[in-house]
């Protein structure tokens, strides 16, 4: 299995202190779903997202959230993020243009743009098409956040010089979480955080 597709112990933890709170039984093969479509998150925000669902008001026993609920809590309007990855867009052309290819840190960016057809047919799009390649990018972004893009489509971006790629940050993608070893404390933290949560909600 794909190493990146590897369940890091934390992030089970969190979606079992998650499921034990609304009484749910989480087995393998629902954390395994869960982090394949939020596997793309930075642990800050999973964190974020299980804990807003442990406390909202929508929350009901019996029932998880699905991943794209939970990723909702963390990103907040899903609208709101594609704009922002689209103004990354306009501003890396406007820097780098089509001669170089380049490769966004949030490689959500470089599937959207590969699956309309590229770097170069992107950047040489005429000024009067741009909003509705907006639109089309920001219809794909949106649907990238919630499954995230096969490892194929989010490669670099090649421009005219193939051999030449920039790379682009754009704030949107925090460090990928790294897997951490049993007993550790933030996966001793993790557990007394839903063990208090679970203990003030049954009192």
């Amino acid at each position: 299995m794909n190493e990146h597709n590897e369940v890091p112990e934390w992030f089970a933890d969190m979606i079992i202190g998650l499921a034990t709170v609304l009484q749910v039984k989480a087995g393998v093969p629902l954390i395994r779903g869960y982090w394949l479509a939020m596997k793309s998150m930075s642990k800050d925000d999973i964190e974020l997202a299980v804990s807003q669902a442990m406390v909202s008001t929508d929350a009901t026993y019996g029932r998880i959230p699905l991943p794209a609920k939970l990723i909702k809590y963390a990103v907040g309007d899903g609208d709101q993020q594609a704009a922002r990855a689209w103004q990354a867009v306009i501003d890396a052309i406007a820097r780098h243009g089509t001669a170089s290819g380049v490769d966004f840190d949030d490689t959500r960016i470089n599937a959207a743009i590969r699956t309309m057809g590229g770097w170069v047919v992107l950047g040489s799009t005429h000024p009067d098409q741009m909003d509705f390649r907006r639109r089309e990018f920001q219809k794909l972004y949106a649907e990238m956040l919630v499954k995230p893009p096969h490892d194929d489509l989010a490669m670099p971006l090649t421009g005219h010089m193939v051999k030449q790629i920039k790379q682009v940050t754009t704030g949107l993608v925090p460090e990928k979480p790294k897997a951490l070893k049993q007993g550790s404390g933030d996966e001793q933290k993790v557990k007394q955080m839903a063990a208090c949560i679970a203990e003030g909600m049954a009192s």
